[in-house]
């Protein structure tokens, strides 16, 4: 009876060891999948080239909120002038249990956009460990839908008067196809620096300290026949 015990016993020290070392290998490739880069100006990024298994958009999940975009491109007001985004966008409106509540008007281009009402329960999932993961409550989501490589955002800082000074900017990068990938540029306002990010699918860039202040962002565009894939993005700020 003791001999069986002790295989017993060794056969549970055995499964708890090989769980305990599947544990460090799962944290160990999370953290080679997240780098973070200085900048100047007391700026930075974390870039995570896979997000965490728990946020991994699946091709169900894409196809629901692809299909959640809105009918008409929205509107931007530039040098007086209204005119068509060149992509889909929305101001979204929800709650999650960890998170609380979000959904502040967003206004950007002389343009107002109110927030519509979208119950999904992957952006939910997404608010909550933006929240967790920073430690604070975000409460304006955007949703930018990218219909292929000829739909773009052109050069610009996200510095619009209602964000809390110097708070981290979340923005995910989610692609209609896995093995593709959509670049993501950041240049400097002042000197002369470049960074493209070729951003695959399921990846986060997250812009903090004076990023908005010191540099610019893009999503250029791309011919539809190198880039006919689409793209989700979803980015959480924090307003006043």
């Amino acid at each position: 009876m003791g001999k069986k015990r002790k295989i017993l016993h060794e056969s549970e020290s055995s499964t708890h060891k090989q769980q305990k070392q599947q544990k460090q290998q799962k944290q160990q490739k999370q953290r080679n999948s997240e780098e973070k880069i200085e900048l100047k100006n007391k700026s930075w990024i974390i870039y995570f080239s896979s997000l965490p298994q728990i946020i991994q958009i699946s091709s169900t999940e894409y196809k629901t909120l692809w299909n959640l975009h809105p009918k008409e491109r929205g509107q931007v007001r530039i040098f007086g002038k209204l005119l068509k985004t060149p992509r889909w966008q929305a101001s979204i409106k929800g709650e999650s249990k960890e998170g609380g509540k979000y959904g502040k008007n967003y206004r950007f281009s002389g343009e107002d956009h109110e927030p519509i009402e979208i119950k999904n329960n992957f952006l939910q999932t997404l608010h909550e460990w933006v929240c967790q993961h920073s430690g604070k409550k975000y409460n304006q989501v955007l949703v930018n839908w990218y219909n292929s490589g000829e739909d773009y955002i052109g050069k610009h800082s996200d510095d619009e008067f209602q964000l809390i000074p110097n708070s981290s900017i979340y923005s995910f990068s989610f692609l209609s196809e896995p093995g593709a990938k959509r670049d993501f540029v950041v240049t400097s306002k002042e000197h002369g620096y470049r960074k493209v990010f070729s951003l695959p699918h399921n990846s986060l860039i997250i812009m903090g300290g004076e990023m908005q202040k010191w540099y610019k962002h893009e999503v250029p565009k791309r011919s539809k026949k190198k880039c006919s894939f689409s793209r989700i993005n979803v980015t959480f700020r924090i307003f006043q």
